[in-house]
């Protein structure tokens, strides 16, 4: 079994994940100090979909062969298992958060 499919099964499919970054956020979990409320915020609003996600620099390639041929626009790479799990959580936060309305508050 891998990782992401432990992670899902065992967390509800993230749903446990989702429901402790709301009550940290919202302070409603022990112990949790500012800090940890923004981090949950910050959390929440990246994988709720809130911030754009932006991709690494790809390093420029010193000799590139002529064979590379760059894709084609029209192309769409596959969607991976990763996106499927982010596209799940992302719609749980935005459930639980009111589309962010929980974050902003906060803020």
């Amino acid at each position: 079994m891998n990782l992401e499919r432990y992670i899902r099964q065992t967390t509800n499919d993230g749903k446990t994940l989702v429901d402790f970054l709301v009550d940290t956020l919202q302070g409603n979990t022990h112990d949790a100090t500012v800090s940890h409320r923004f981090k949950a915020t910050e959390w929440l609003a990246k994988f709720g979909g809130f911030i754009p996600e932006t991709e690494p620099a790809k390093p420029a390639r010193a000799n590139a062969k002529s064979a590379d041929k760059p894709a084609k626009a029209d192309e769409k790479p596959p969607v991976t298992e990763k996106q499927i799990l982010h596209f799940h959580i992302a719609r749980l936060i935005n459930e639980e958060t009111q589309d962010g309305k929980t974050c902003i508050d906060f803020l």
